[in-house]
């Protein structure tokens, strides 16, 4: 008996300074940034975060793909520690958010070829312009439940029924990432049916964004410092370039 306290004693420590791992939550559809592939996370976003968090931070990170509400969520209720997304009101309300920008992202449009309103959409050139069309989003979509939330927008659950509803020409329009709508059409093979036609819109800047609540919010300076020592050496442009190929900024 004795000697069976003195193993359990020995192991407390142990168990008690356990380091434990970090886990980021990813949309697990949105490539090149982030997907799910055979149960493995890949994209930019998690290249970015192995890089510097893993690599040069020493942090054991795992990274974890769920549909986007979900993956947010998981972070809010304290299950996870970040994502890696856009800043808007509601994510500051829980998370703290990295100063330097993970990668910046342009727009595009999402169309039917066949639309009868294909011409007119074709002259869109900023946010308001998009108010007389029907458009179609998911949800856990931040940047356009912010920026767009009060025109006619349908909300759907995940981004394979928006393509859906876009390739049955129900709605006139999808606003996403550029990147991400010409990966939708290559590996659906929508060429035949959808257009992707980028919009001079602002673009927007992604950053890690820590749960309040997480163990990790404290690493955000050295983050923040990992981030600009990659854009320094060069190491940022690399993981755009394997994925984006010349052009860094979309």
């Amino acid at each position: 008996m004795k000697g069976l306290l003195l193993i359990i004693i020995l192991l407390i420590p142990l168990q008690v300074s356990a380091k434990e791992v970090m886990k980021i939550n990813y949309f697990d559809s949105y490539p090149p940034y982030s997907w799910n592939e055979k149960g493995v996370m890949k994209g930019i976003f998690v290249d970015i975060a192995a890089e510097a968090l893993n690599k040069r931070m020493g942090i054991e990170v795992v990274h974890q793909g769920f549909p986007w509400a979900r993956a947010q969520q998981r972070v809010r209720q304290l299950r996870e520690d970040a994502f890696i997304t856009v800043p808007t009101t509601e994510r500051h309300e829980y998370t703290l958010i990295s100063k330097e920008t993970v990668l910046p992202v342009n727009f595009s449009l999402l169309i039917h070829k066949d639309n009868t309103q294909l011409k007119k959409m074709q002259q869109i050139k900023k946010l308001s312009d998009l108010e007389p069309f029907r458009q179609v989003s998911y949800l856990g979509n931040g940047w356009a439940k912010q920026n767009l939330g009060q025109m006619d927008i349908y909300w759907v659950a995940n981004i394979e029924r928006v393509l859906q509803l876009m390739e049955n020409n129900r709605y006139d329009l999808f606003v996403e990432a550029t990147y991400a709508i010409n990966s939708y059409i290559d590996k659906f093979d929508y060429e035949g049916s959808l257009l992707s036609i980028p919009v001079p819109f602002e673009p927007v800047r992604f950053h890690l964004c820590v749960g309040k609540n997480s163990a990790y919010t404290y690493l955000l300076p050295e983050f923040d410092a990992a981030i600009r020592k990659m854009r320094e050496d060069g190491t940022l442009q690399k993981i755009y370039q394997k994925y984006l190929g010349t052009n860094s900024s979309n």
